[in-house]
């Protein structure tokens, strides 16, 4: 899958804008990994591995690249904060 690969026994996600690569967040299954890539490929006008529904293309559309990965990053800590306080 375009965008996806298995590092460090974690899916990652990235996508290369600007001659740059951008992390987007590190998941336990291949499918989430490229979920996120194609949010990150739609709204840099690149071809998804997956279709996106036309609420999340509405979604996109209202956002700017900044704002994406600004929520887009918010989102990973604040799963990675609630899974640290699941542990026992």
């Amino acid at each position: 899958m375009r965008g996806v690969y298995y590092k460090n026994m974690k899916w990652q996600a990235a996508i290369k804008v600007e001659k740059r690569q951008i992390h987007l967040g590190t998941f336990s299954s291949q499918e989430e990994a490229a979920r996120l890539y194609d949010r990150a490929a739609f709204m840099c006008g690149r071809e998804p591995n997956f279709e996106l529904s036309e609420e999340d293309k509405r979604d996109l559309k209202q956002q700017s690249w900044e704002g994406f990965l600004a929520c887009t990053r918010r989102k990973i800590t604040n799963k990675s904060m609630l899974l640290l306080l699941k542990q026992p």
